[in-house]
């Protein structure tokens, strides 16, 4: 999925988003004082974003990895990570998560449109 096409979903949920395409870009970004998660590649250009992912944990900030790479499980071995390319609403529905974690409300609710949504399968695992 592409920068802008995962913008566009959680847009759609009603999320306001912050991009940043490049390293000094991220790390400006993780001291919003309005950001309440972020979706992390963790690559950018030559740069990983352990910094950005620190400074996201020293603020409290939940935070998930939507990336083809493992490494960061060498620092955050239980961090969310969401392996490319993963469906919008299966990023939506983690990124909920998170923020009802870190809210402790049951609240906390994005949801994507119908036009996102993934077909149930049924118990045998064959969709609908």
């Amino acid at each position: 999925m592409l920068a802008l096409d995962l913008r566009r979903s959680f847009e759609s949920v009603g999320a306001y988003v912050f991009m940043a395409t490049k390293f000094a870009q991220a790390l400006t970004l993780a001291e919003h004082p309005d950001l309440a998660l972020a979706v992390l590649e963790y690559r950018i250009a030559d740069e990983t974003t352990v910094t950005v992912g620190r400074r996201l944990e020293a603020r409290g900030i939940p935070f998930l990895f939507y990336s083809a790479y493992d490494e960061m499980l060498e620092h955050w071995p239980d961090a969310v990570l969401l392996n490319k390319p993963t469906p919008s609403p299966i990023l939506i529905e983690k990124a909920a998560a998170l923020l009802r974690g870190r809210d402790r409300s049951p609240d906390v609710q994005l949801t994507a449109p119908p036009a996102y949504r993934l077909p149930q399968p049924n118990l045998l695992g064959v969709l609908p």
